[in-house]
């Protein structure tokens, strides 16, 4: 176990020491969550990752088009067809 020391501000404020961001993989504008022991003498931070990070590529597509160019040229086609009927 490593200990590493940090000073809280006036404001109540720690800034973490870089080698602890780079272990638990933070940067700004990341959460943590502080948990309390019972007694409250120890406190244990972690990250806090958003469900969208969590949950990406968990889940595969249900359907994937094997050809995105014959799918863009059928959209790009329907859409110029439509705007033609508009103008008649």
């Amino acid at each position: 176990m490593t200990t590493i020391y940090a000073t809280v501000t006036s404001k109540g404020q720690i800034t973490l020491p870089a080698r602890v961001r780079r272990a638990l993989h933070l940067g700004k504008g990341d959460r943590i969550a502080i948990t309390l022991s019972e007694g409250d003498t120890h406190a244990v931070l972690r990250p806090i990752g958003s469900v969208v990070d969590e949950l990406f590529a968990s889940v595969p597509p249900r359907d994937r088009p094997a050809n995105f160019d014959a799918q863009r040229k059928a959209f790009a086609d329907e859409t110029a067809k439509e705007v033609v009927e508009e103008l008649d």
